[in-house]
């Protein structure tokens, strides 16, 4: 009867009082009387630690795939990016006015790797879309996409 007891004044607690996550996380913790506490050091050296086992922990992921790549049997091609070449065939170039209508599309959302801020992009549209045309449609005629717009930027969010 005990555990039937505190079984229904639980489920009570949380299907009444806990209408979404932050809340249910909330009573979850004070029932386990568990409290995170970040260790007691400065907020730099704390940044770099998590920055470093961030790094370790990709580099370790990184060794295990070529540990994995070297297993593999070698009737299995490889797959190089580097080495990897693509051509169109054929396409239609990109007009000033299908750039635009992207552009105008686009969110105004920027990222730190973007060479011009898509506020900047928007607002001098008329100057940059003949060149940003002409851009897009050497890098389709070529196949090739310039390597320093390649470059990722992942930001981890540090979630409870």
């Amino acid at each position: 009867m005990i555990v039937d007891a505190k079984l229904s004044y639980y489920n009570e607690k949380i299907v009444n009082r806990c209408p979404d996550q932050k809340s249910l996380f909330s009573f979850l913790n004070k029932v386990c009387h568990k409290n995170i506490v970040l260790p007691d050091q400065p907020a730099n050296k704390l940044v770099s630690s998590f920055n470093d086992f961030f790094v370790q922990k990709i580099e370790h992921i990184w060794k295990d795939l070529d540990e994995q790549a070297s297993d593999l049997p070698p009737d299995l091609p490889e797959h190089d990016t580097e080495r990897a070449i693509t051509s169109l065939t054929s396409f239609t170039p990109v007009s000033v006015q299908d750039l635009e209508k992207i552009l105008s599309s686009a969110s105004g959302a920027s990222c730190a790797l973007d060479p011009i801020p898509t506020w900047i992009l928007k607002n001098c549209k008329q100057e940059l879309l003949p060149v940003n045309t002409q851009i897009v449609n050497i890098s389709l005629t070529s196949g090739s996409f310039p390597k320093s717009i390649k470059k990722p930027l992942v930001k981890p969010l540090i979630k409870k």
